[in-house]
Formats: structure tokens, C-alpha cells, sequence
């Protein structure tokens, strides 16, 4: 099917109306990623609370190729570690 784009946005994460709230974005990583390829992205990150978001552009419906009535839309599968420094490659 191709590669599909996906945007990673890392925010700080600030307090509005005494709840936590995403603020402006920090940084943005736009790659893309094919069906089996596995990518690395690294973020320095603020000292603090912050979240990450991820989107795909395109998702993937199990039932339009194996017809077997699997109607979610999945995205990527993804995960992540902290590190205190970055690794050596």
C-alpha cells in the first residue's frame, strides 16, 4: 500500500482553568512509515510534564484484505523509553 506520513508533535503540557491542558507545540517530526518498516525518533524532551502525539495519515481496515468482518482502523503500533542520555549506536 505504500508508505503512509505521520507527524509526531512533542507540547509541554500546562495548566488551564486548574487542569492540565497541551500548550504550544515544542517540536515537530513529519516522516513517514511502510507496512513492516520499523523507525526510531528521537526527542529531547522539556524538564517537566509533556505529552506526544502521533498521527498517521492513513490507517489500515484488516477486513479490506482478509474479509474476516475486522473493522478497526489501525494506525501504527508504537512504543517508547527514557533514556538520561542518549545512547551510543
Amino acid at each position: 500500500s505504500g508508505p503512509t506520513p505521520v507527524r509526531i508533535v512533542l507540547h509541554k503540557v500546562v495548566t488551564r482553568d486548574k487542569e492540565p491542558a497541551l500548550g504550544a507545540p515544542v517540536k515537530t517530526i513529519r516522516t513517514s512509515v511502510d507496512s513492516t518498516q520499523t523507525k526510531v525518533a528521537w526527542l529531547r524532551v522539556p524538564a517537566g510534564t509533556f505529552a506526544v502525539h502521533v498521527a498517521t495519515a492513513r490507517k489500515v481496515i484488516p477486513n479490506n484484505w482478509n474479509h474476516q468482518g475486522d473493522r478497526r482502523q489501525l494506525g501504527v503500533e508504537l512504543t517508547y523509553s527514557y533514556f538520561r542520555t542518549r545512547p551510543h549506536r
